[in-house]
Parts: structure tokens; sequence; C-alpha cells
């Protein structure tokens, strides 16, 4: 469900488009260690495989730069509470986290 206008309105044209798709590598010191993948429920997990991983795309919307599951309406999100401080996930809308990429 869209909350505040959402990217249902982006979808129809208004603001945001999605910007090619990416897949995350995880480095552990320094060292390869896999890919971003997903469980079932929804959870971000390590997936040793590229095929496991998951398909993302930047979407920008309203000023803030989001991740999304290409093609879906998942968005990437970062647990903040003590109950999951740092887990990823993927929820709609009213769940998403906004990104910044530093170069």
């Amino acid at each position: 469900e869209a909350m505040g206008g959402g990217p249902d309105r982006a979808l129809r044209g208004s603001s945001g488009a999605s910007t090619g798709t990416f897949k995350i590598k995880l480095m552990l010191n320094g060292v390869f260690a896999g890919y971003l993948g997903q469980n079932s429920t929804g959870w971000a997990v390590l997936a040793t495989n590229e095929g496991d991983a998951v398909s993302l795309e930047w979407y920008p919307y309203d000023g803030v730069e989001y991740i999304r599951i290409a093609g879906s309406s998942a968005y990437m999100s970062v647990g903040t509470t003590p109950a999951n401080n740092a887990y990823v996930g993927f929820y709609g809308w009213s769940g998403a986290s906004g990104f910044v990429v530093f170069r």
C-alpha cells in the first residue's frame, strides 16, 4: 500500500523512474563473501551463487533514493529498532528506507 502518494504516483508518471538493475556483492575484510539474497520471509540473506542474488534497481522518488527488487513493489529497508537493528529486509512502500551512494 502506498503512503503519502508513494511510488504508485511515480508509476503513473508524475515522479520517479527505475534506473537499471544491479546485484550487491558482499565483502568481509576485503574478501568476497557472496551476494545479497532474500529468503522466503523477506529477509536479506547471504547468497553464495550470483544466480541466487536479488536483482535490484534504484528508485528515485521525491528527492530520496530507494532500492527495490527489480520490477516489484518490495523496497529495501534497514531496521532501526532494538529488535531488528541493522537487519535488512524487503517490504512494501511504508517500510522503505532511503539510501545515499558514496563514491
